[in-house]
């Protein structure tokens, strides 16, 4: 039912969107992602980057909004988009967030990598996860 949701709701993307600019359409997706309204969000991001596909951040959160709906493999692409652009405002805590939907698909190996990545950005808190799945030291 989710999917029928989103796909409906994307067929309205233009009508929604109309006069706002790509920086507005990702602030009001903030809003709405910090609010809970994962999918609403991901309207909101998809809207902007359509104005603008060079906006990072965007891709990187509706990653972790496609995430939290479960839509792992999506999340990823996402997360990818957003590694691939560069310039995100908290890469640690997107490889993080890749790293969850890596081990949320099956991969804990790449999951290891990526959370690897994120202690080595500044995120230490991620030190615990990393002993808890991947049995290895935090240093």
């Amino acid at each position: 039912m989710n999917k029928l949701i989103l796909t409906i709701s994307l067929l309205l993307i233009p009508i929604l969107g109309s006069g706002q600019t790509a920086s507005e359409l990702y602030e009001a997706g903030q809003s709405e992602r910090s609010s809970g309204n994962y999918q609403q969000a991901i309207l909101l991001y998809t809207q902007a980057l359509e104005l603008d596909a060079t906006l990072s951040n965007a891709y990187a959160e509706r990653g972790y909004c496609l995430a939290q709906l479960d839509d792992y493999n999506q999340a990823l692409e996402n997360y990818n988009q957003a590694i691939a652009l560069g310039s995100v405002l908290n890469p640690s805590i997107l490889y993080l967030n890749r790293g969850w939907a890596f081990y949320n698909t099956g991969q804990k190996d790449k999951a290891c990598i990526d959370w690897k990545k994120s202690q080595e950005l500044g995120y230490e808190k991620v030190g615990e996860t990393l002993m808890k799945y991947c049995n290895s030291s935090n240093e």
